[in-house]
């Protein structure tokens, strides 16, 4: 393998699936694509290398020493993508307390409606509300007094 491209590190990934999985129909159920892809990927992946890495046997398939010591390097990278999604997929904390700012009219009609949703939805927050014209609570969210402002 001269280039390794994202292409590359795919198929790599690909041989993985096949050989964590035992078939090329388990292997492509979970990259959620047809055996066929499976199947090519794995082909074009034998061409660039120049070596065969998997034997098949009566339905069962068999890395090839070749194909071990590829994914002996590559599969601490395909963990430390997993790791990544593993990130991806925490929670973000719940809000604890917003402050915000709006002119009077907006606070004696909009936010009585506003505070009761956001109420209803996070018991817990702490509610900042400041009154003021629109320069001075863009000021406020600049230098961040403010999360945010409601302005019309």
């Amino acid at each position: 393998m001269r280039d390794l491209n994202v292409d590359q590190i795919k198929k790599l990934w690909v041989l993985d699936l096949i050989i964590q999985s035992g078939s090329l129909k388990k292997a492509a159920l979970q990259a959620k694509v047809s055996p066929s892809a499976i199947s090519q990927s794995l082909s074009s992946l034998e061409q660039s290398i120049g070596k065969p890495l998997l034997v098949r046997d009566r339905g069962s398939m068999l890395p090839t020493p070749d194909a071990m010591s590829i994914l002996e390097v590559v599969r601490p990278a395909f963990a430390a993508f997993e790791r990544l999604r593993d990130l991806q997929q925490t929670p973000a904390p719940q809000m604890s307390w917003l402050n915000f700012g709006t002119y009077e009219s907006i606070a004696i009609d909009v936010l009585p409606g506003l505070i009761l949703s956001l109420r209803e939805r996070m018991p817990n927050l702490k509610l900042g509300l400041r009154v003021s014209r629109t320069a001075n609570l863009l000021t406020m969210v600049r230098k961040g007094e403010l999360c945010s402002a409601l302005i019309t």
